[in-house]
């Protein structure tokens, strides 16, 4: 009579040596294989179990297969191939050859491009077909052909899309001599402005403060001569990259107006307040007194306020 499902039995698996493990009949096969490479340290996607001639199914469980206590199954290899991979840095504009075993990890490639370019692994990803690859994927995973090209540097992207660190070439569907393309490192920061909410902008670390100014005024529509970032309690010079201010991953910069700049730009947003503005200048320029202005609004029965009359002061002599 068959034993339960949930009871423990041996089995030994032969390669070239014999391996046993405690496991239930009702696991499956790529749970065994699991085992297997905490045990052992042999990938279980390289791995082939046999039991009576028959291969077993990584979906499958034990018990379907017939497998009882101190049955033996075989396993074998996969084999392992070498590739050709072609990985583009576009900021060198240079393509480099590299050879890896197909069960090779991203992370491994980035290594192997950190000895060979001076380039340090954790400050770019790899792309292949648009898709960024994981540290974790292998190449196999990706399933790379021949001269597989990848682009490499900062940033890898494959057809287009960002490769991330954690996955491997194979995951990646990456083949042998397939490209990637190696683009400059992002990552996000938030900028609060003087008026609204924080706004999130990606960056990268040869980014110059004035490439950030030129991005929040693509978004404020603020002229960028009026934009001043302040970073730890310091002002940004325009011509400093943001590695230089130490400006990272989530940093936090304040976006700052000059007072009479900020009240001029707000204020012209309002149609009514720009006509004033306006009015103001072109009485400055027919050689009009600020007194006769403030006049010209007294008999029309708008009384001007004291901040209302501070703004028509100050458009009058900008």
């Amino acid at each position: 009579m068959d034993s339960s499902e949930d009871d423990e039995i041996n089995v030994y698996l032969k390669v070239i040596k014999t391996v046993a493990l405690k496991v239930k009949r009702s696991e499956t096969t790529k749970r065994l294989k699991a085992l297997f490479h905490e045990k052992e340290g042999t990938p279980g996607n390289l791995l082939d179990l046999f039991f009576t001639g028959k291969q077993l199914k990584d979906d499958h469980k034990l018990v379907d297969y017939g497998i009882r206590s101190n049955s033996t199954l075989h396993l074998y290899l996969q084999a392992i191939e070498m590739i050709k991979l072609l990985v583009y840095i576009p900021s060198n504009e240079k393509t480099i050859e590299l050879e890896a075993k197909t069960n090779e990890t991203v992370e491994n490639i980035k290594l192997l491009i950190q000895t060979k370019e001076g380039i340090i692994s954790d400050q770019f990803t790899l792309f292949y077909k648009g898709e960024l690859l994981e540290d974790n994927r292998t190449l196999t995973s990706l399933g790379p052909q021949g001269n597989s090209s990848e682009y490499g540097a900062e940033d890898l992207t494959y057809a287009g899309k960002l490769l991330e660190d954690s996955k491997t070439l194979a995951c990646c569907k990456i083949k042998e001599n397939s490209l990637l393309e190696m683009l400059p490192l992002t990552f996000k920061i938030f900028v609060k402005g003087s008026i609204g909410e924080a706004q999130v902008l990606k960056v990268c670390k040869g980014d110059r403060v004035l490439d950030v100014k030129k991005k929040i005024s693509d978004k404020e529509g603020m002229p960028v001569n009026n934009i001043r970032l302040i970073f730890s309690g310091k002002q940004l010079v325009n011509d400093q990259d943001l590695a230089t201010c130490n400006v990272e991953k989530d940093s936090f910069l304040c976006e700052s107006l000059e007072m009479f700049e900020l009240f001029w730009w707000a204020l012209s947003k309002i149609g009514f307040f720009k006509c004033v503005a306006d009015f103001a200048v072109k009485k400055r320029d027919r050689d009009g007194s600020l007194e006769e202005l403030q006049a010209c609004f007294s008999i029309s029965g708008m009384e001007m306020e004291h901040d209302f009359f501070f703004f028509v002061q100050w458009a009058y002599y900008k």
